[in-house]
């Protein structure tokens, strides 16, 4: 992880960690796998394109991660798990959160949430 941070420092571009959803892989009109959980990964965006968040320390590297993400992070573990078919990867994903937990930060973060 280390040599791609410098990678895109060495761009202009800034490290960041970011909600990216859920994913789904089908074939001839059928669902192969699909996962609901909430997936993250790691990106490099350009200083002015960075939205509303803030620097954070992610196994010793620093790297930007976005209001929406870090409320999705906050007090949970974000951990690798193999994901998908036929071949499945490693992903870097929530584990055991409510179905419903992407849409309750959603409340939340528009501020609609108790």
């Amino acid at each position: 992880m280390s040599g791609w941070i410098g990678g895109a420092s060495k761009q202009g571009l800034v490290p960041m960690l970011g909600f990216v959803g859920s994913r789904r892989t089908e074939k001839d009109g059928k669902t192969l796998w699909e996962y609901q959980g909430p997936l993250f990964g790691l990106f490099a965006e350009k200083p002015e394109r960075l939205a509303t968040g803030k620097y954070y320390n992610l196994l010793g590297a620093t790297v930007w991660i976005d209001k929406f993400s870090s409320l999705l992070l906050k007090g949970r573990t974000l951990t690798v798990k193999k994901v998908g078919g036929p071949e499945p990867k490693d992903q870097l994903v929530l584990d055991n959160v409510p179905e419903d937990y992407v849409q309750t930060a959603l409340r939340e973060s528009a501020g609609c949430g108790s």
